[in-house]
């Protein structure tokens, strides 16, 4: 999963399986996130929701708070681009998910003696 790490200068990490399309919207995906401040916030969020976590209210505003940003970051992707892409960048997000769960898969194979 791409994912952006670092608090002073934040780097994007994306996987090595990417088609240039599919990086072309990662990258434009996590740059939101970086503009937002969203790698800072979130972080700050989740030690908020640990000093509280005798409070469900708190981790279920963390949850949405998370699902909040990555959906205003796919949003404004679509919103930035010319064309209207919601089905390639649909597809993208798709293929993504698809990879990580084979790439799970293979993790937890287990070989078993004949």
């Amino acid at each position: 999963t791409p994912f952006v790490l670092g608090f002073v200068c934040p780097k994007i990490y994306v996987p090595i399986v990417l088609g240039e399309k599919e990086l072309e919207y990662v990258v434009a995906h996590e740059r939101i996130h970086i503009k937002r401040l969203d790698y800072l916030i979130k972080p700050f969020a989740f030690l908020v929701a640990c000093t509280h976590w005798f409070n469900p209210i708190v981790w279920v505003s963390y949850a949405l708070m998370a699902r909040d940003m990555e959906l205003l970051a796919d949003e404004s992707v679509m919103k930035l681009s010319d064309v209207d892409i919601r089905g390639s960048y649909s597809n993208s997000l798709l293929a993504l998910s698809a990879n990580n769960w084979k790439r799970h898969m293979k993790i937890c194979q287990i070989k078993v003696p004949s």
